[in-house]
């Protein structure tokens, strides 16, 4: 029988998001669907695996969707996205979909689970308008009406 000592070294998966705050800007209306991309960038050499969730949001109606790699949160099984940034990949891109049926700020918050590194987390906020209704040539008919009687 041989014996040795065996040392190695290893290093954590570190992973970005870009930017890790997204916000809709402009004009956002109800019932409408919009979407942005956010980037998940890998910042060691080799492949990392990741897992993506809904960590919360502060509307029921508020419906916010990622799509990544030909996945789909609102699809995939148990709502975690479970995915593999491969060696010869720099970053993946993370389509955020969102969508309202009430007026305000909404937001969602997500979670990262980076295997053999740390968590990270981003945010969605967008604040959604209700109609606008304009009256360009006001036409009203009061007819007959007394006035101080």
């Amino acid at each position: 029988m041989i014996q040795f000592n065996l040392r190695g070294q290893g290093n954590s998966c570190k992973v970005e998001v870009e930017p890790s705050y997204a916000l809709f800007e402009g004009d956002t209306y109800i019932n409408h669907e919009y979407s942005q991309d956010v980037v998940l960038k890998k910042r060691s050499e080799g492949q990392v695996r990741y897992q993506l969730r809904l960590e919360g949001k502060n509307r029921n109606s508020f419906e916010v969707d990622i799509q990544t790699q030909g996945k789909s949160l609102s699809t995939a099984e148990g709502g975690v996205i479970h995915g593999v940034i491969e060696a010869s990949e720099e970053e993946i891109k993370l389509s955020i979909v969102v969508q309202s049926r009430e007026r305000g700020e909404c937001m969602a918050y997500f979670y990262i689970e980076i295997e053999d590194g740390a968590p990270i987390s981003f945010q969605v906020v967008s604040n959604f308008m209700g109609p606008i209704v304009k009256c360009y040539q006001p036409i009203i008919d009061y007819g007959l009406v007394k006035v101080n009687t």
